[in-house]
Formats: C-alpha cells, sequence, structure tokens
C-alpha cells in the first residue's frame, strides 16, 4: 500500500525529485479560515450596529388627530420626539374626498420644552378636506 502523502504519477514523481515533496500544511488551511471568518465577522458586526441604530432614530412623529370640521381648515394635532436643542420643521398636508391636496404647510416645532412636543396646527385648505397627515419631520440645519 503506497504512502498517501508520496505522489504517485511521473509527473509528481518528477516534480517531487525536481522540488521536494511537502504534505499539505495545516498552517495554511488556518490563515485562509481566519483570512475569511475575520471580515465576514467584521461585516455582521457593522450590519448590527447600523440596524440598531437606524432602529431608534433621534427624531420621531405621529399624528394623534386631525379635526376637519370646516370648509377651508383643518386642524391637526402631532407628537414630535427630538433631542430639544434641534430645531425641527414638519410637513403637515390636507387631502379632499377624492384624495386631492388641497392644503400643505412647513411648521417649526420650537426648541427646547423638553424631547416630546405636543403640536397643533390649523392648516388652511383651498377646499373642504377630510383628512390631515404629517407628511415628515426635519432636523434643521445651518
Amino acid at each position: 500500500m503506497a504512502d498517501p502523502e508520496v505522489p504517485q504519477s511521473a509527473a509528481e514523481r518528477l516534480l517531487a525529485e525536481r522540488y521536494g515533496h511537502r504534505a499539505p500544511s495545516r498552517a495554511g488551511r488556518g490563515l485562509w479560515l481566519v483570512a475569511v471568518a475575520v471580515p465576514i465577522f467584521a461585516t455582521l458586526c457593522w450590519w448590527l450596529w447600523v440596524a440598531v441604530d437606524h432602529s431608534t432614530p433621534d427624531l420621531t412623529w405621529q399624528l394623534v388627530g386631525f379635526d376637519a370640521e370646516t370648509d377651508s381648515s383643518v386642524e391637526v394635532n402631532w407628537l414630535v420626539d427630538r433631542d430639544a436643542r434641534s430645531p425641527v420643521d414638519c410637513v403637515l398636508r390636507a387631502r379632499d374626498a377624492a384624495g386631492e391636496e388641497v392644503g400643505r404647510d412647513r411648521v417649526p416645532v420650537p426648541t427646547g420644552g423638553g424631547e416630546r412636543v405636543d403640536m397643533t396646527w390649523t392648516l388652511r385648505t383651498s377646499s373642504r378636506p377630510v383628512t390631515g397627515e404629517v407628511l415628515g419631520c426635519v432636523e434643521v440645519t445651518g
């Protein structure tokens, strides 16, 4: 029975005579494993950090309600959670029964007053609104 470490074909014997024979290195396999595992681990850690960071935003808003009792305005009430030192603007929109936009306004949220601010704004409309919405809020920079 032939030794599995010794080359068997003529070409393998010729190469072994010319360059010598070495058994496959286990250290090479370990280095390859480390070279692949470290970047994969680093990438997974980065994905986890991004997921956690983006799942807990610094600025959130929630529509509490609206009152569309007149033909020319809607009162919108919403909560804003943000850094009390950062100025924030929120965009409100009103729509009619057909879903068409009949009013839009950019509303500043004042700084201070704590991290949670209860906001109420009367939004003027071009026709009778049936709904009031908060499209979004952004921190004002510069």
